[in-house]
């Protein structure tokens, strides 16, 4: 059993690295990926699913996503009871009026997110060394990025030298075991996905990486990572992504069968499972 953990990068509408991985392969995957997940999200679903003796893959995202812990007392206390009802899906881990919600981005600095993420990141590393499981880290996009200032959905690079002069930031930073990261570390598939050019096999309304970027990204970084049987032929793969990004490059969201969404930023649950439904069975029925 393969597990997969992350983001929209990781679990989109269309294929990401995370299906051709599935496909690819001969082995059961469990795909935990969701939409909107901060990296301390990421954590959370890790620690409650992840078990001894397994192999999980795991894609840090954006790292503005930064979440906090409410109940009904405090919302009621703080005139937020609009917390429940979730108008972005950013709400999770969700028992009773006991939930994780997410802060406005411009609620914490640069210094909170970017020392945040680090510390999820170790704090994964350790738990997986602890509990005897074997863990590949892939990022979504630069893990030092200024989101304020992104194009499309990809943040501008930032220069750590500053933060690195704080001892926490440096010791987070020093202990991050880079050689589990298998792309380009600090950068990701975000990046990749521009580096193949990667607009050209999406329409202009999509900010995530193309569906033929991910193919490409699952080959160089992902492929050979792997020793276990084959499902489906390499070349198969590619085709069908290739030919569902050349036919939906200049389509609508409606021509993608979405639902109830009218920007990327809306497609998360009911929504997301219908259209990817439906782009999987029109597109890859014969690879899954």
């Amino acid at each position: 059993m393969i597990k997969i953990y992350g983001a929209s990068f990781a679990k989109w509408i269309y294929p990401t690295w995370s299906d051709f991985l599935d496909w690819y392969f001969d082995v059961s995957t469990q795909n935990y990926a969701r939409p909107g997940y901060s990296q301390a999200g990421i954590k959370r679903k890790i620690y409650t699913t992840a078990k001894p003796g397994d192999t999980i893959f795991v894609q840090f995202d954006v790292n503005e996503r930064i979440d906090y812990a409410v109940d009904l007392k405090f919302a009621r206390q703080n005139n937020r009871l609009d917390i429940y009802k979730n108008p972005w899906g950013t709400n999770s881990f969700t028992c009773e009026d006991l939930l994780f919600t997410r802060r406005a981005p411009s609620e914490t600095s640069l210094f909170h997110k970017l020392i945040d993420s680090l510390e999820c990141i170790i704090d994964i590393q350790n738990f997986c060394e602890a509990n005897n499981i074997d863990y590949k880290f892939v990022s979504g996009q630069s893990l030092f990025a200024d989101m304020n200032t992104r194009t499309g959905n990809i943040g501008k690079p930032i220069s750590i030298n500053k933060f690195l002069k704080h001892p926490l930031f440096r010791y987070l930073y020093n202990n991050i075991k880079k050689d589990k990261f298998l792309d380009e570390f600090p950068t990701g598939l975000g990046e990749f996905d521009v580096s193949i050019d990667g607009h050209k096999y999406k329409p202009d309304w999509e900010l995530h990486p193309s569906c033929y970027g991910n193919f490409l990204y699952f080959e160089k970084y992902i492929m050979n990572t792997l020793d276990l049987p084959i499902k489906n032929s390499l070349e198969d793969i590619k085709n069908a992504a290739l030919n569902f990004s050349n036919w939906s490059k200049d389509k609508s969201m409606e021509e993608l069968n979405i639902k109830g969404a009218s920007s990327t930023h809306e497609i998360y649950g009911k929504s997301l499972a219908y259209s990817r439904k439906y782009i999987f069975q029109q597109f890859f029925n014969n690879l899954s």
